[in-house]
């Protein structure tokens, strides 16, 4: 059994969060462009073993996870 992470959390920083959903068309894929030239940052969770997906899956239903989570072959 795990022991529980007693540390209080960090305040997060202030920023601006915006969501994208490129179109297909060039208008779309300009937009994605300059997202990325500007430094476009994506926060990434925690990183799971493709044996561990159901584990990935779960935490992400239950809305344990901040970020993205990233799948990897074992």
């Amino acid at each position: 059994m795990q022991r529980p992470n007693l540390t209080p959390p960090q305040p997060l920083k202030p920023t601006k969060v915006s969501r994208f959903l490129p179109q297909t068309s060039s208008e779309g894929l300009t937009t994605l462009t300059k997202l990325a030239e500007a430094d476009l940052q994506v926060v990434l969770d925690k990183t799971y073993t493709l044996s561990n997906v159901r584990e990935a899956y779960r935490e992400a239903r239950l809305g344990k996870t901040i970020g993205k989570s990233v799948i990897v072959p074992d």
